[in-house]
């Protein structure tokens, strides 16, 4: 294809979508999480309770 390799795609075979969601976060990007997270998230895991009956 002559885009292959290239910057840029030519703007008619661009996603259309809305303007904002063009510019949201990928998916992975969205999903990505910081060192410090990760760490808080390791140290103090979610309490699970077990309701007596």
């Amino acid at each position: 294809m002559l885009t292959q390799g290239k910057k840029y795609k030519p703007l008619d075979l661009r996603p259309k979508k809305t303007r904002a969601m063009r510019r949201r976060l990928t998916k992975f990007e969205e999903s990505l999480k910081t060192k410090k997270q990760q760490r808080k998230e390791r140290l103090y895991p979610i309490r699970k309770y077990a309701v007596k009956a």
